[in-house]
C-alpha cells in the first residue's frame, strides 16, 4: 500500500522535524506527486473525520460531504498564505513544497486526533490547536531555514489563518441569515 507507507514515513520524517534531524526529507516525497499523494490522504482524513462527526445525526448528502471537503481544504490554502506571506516579508526564497508537504501530513494528524477528541472533550481542540505552533515552528525552522523569531512568526500566522479562514469563509457565506444592521 502506497499511500499507507507515505503516511508512516510521514510520522517518521515528522519526529524527525520535532527533533530537528536534518534527514527528514529522505521521508518525504517533495515533488509534485508526493504532493498529490499527501492531499489525497488529507482529504481520506477529511472524508473520515465528517464521516465521525456525522455519526450522531447520519451522513451527509453527497453536495454537502464535497462541501465539507472544501471547507477543511482551506486549511491547506492558510498554510499556503502563511508560508508566502513569511517568505515575502522575509524576502527568502522558500522550496514550497518543501514546506507544504510536510504541513500537510500535519494537518492530517490534527484531523485525525482532534475528530477523536471531540468526540469526547470538544475543548481539547482549543488546545490541539494551540499546541500546532511547535510543531510549524519546527517545520519554518527546518524547510525553510528561518531563525526561531522568523519561524515563530510564521507558526502564529498559520494557526491565526487556520482557525480564522474557516470561519470568515463561514460568515461570508451566511451573510443572508445576519440580521439587518
Amino acid at each position: 500500500m502506497k499511500l499507507w507507507g507515505a503516511l508512516s514515513n510521514a510520522v517518521i520524517g515528522w519526529v524527525m522535524i520535532l527533533r530537528g534531524d536534518d534527514s527528514w526529507r529522505e521521508h518525504f516525497k517533495l515533488t509534485w506527486p508526493g504532493l498529490a499523494t499527501s492531499l489525497v490522504i488529507f482529504l481520506f482524513a477529511a472524508f473520515l473525520a465528517i464521516a465521525l462527526a456525522s455519526s450522531y445525526q447520519g451522513m451527509p448528502g453527497g453536495l454537502a460531504i464535497i462541501d465539507a471537503l472544501l471547507a477543511q481544504s482551506i486549511w491547506i490554502i492558510a498554510v499556503i498564505i502563511g508560508m508566502r506571506v513569511t517568505a515575502a516579508i522575509l524576502k527568502t526564497k522558500i522550496r514550497n513544497l518543501d514546506v507544504l508537504i510536510p504541513a500537510i501530513y500535519l494537518l492530517v494528524g490534527y484531523l485525525a486526533v482532534g475528530s477523536l477528541l471531540n468526540m469526547a472533550f470538544p475543548i481539547v481542540v482549543l488546545l490541539l490547536t494551540i499546541a500546532l505552533l511547535y510543531p510549524m515552528v519546527q517545520l519554518g525552522r527546518m524547510a525553510a531555514s528561518w531563525p526561531l523569531p522568523n519561524a515563530i512568526g510564521f507558526a502564529v500566522l498559520t494557526v491565526v489563518l487556520l482557525v480564522g479562514l474557516p470561519q470568515a469563509l463561514y460568515i461570508v457565506t451566511n451573510a443572508s441569515a445576519l440580521p439587518p444592521t
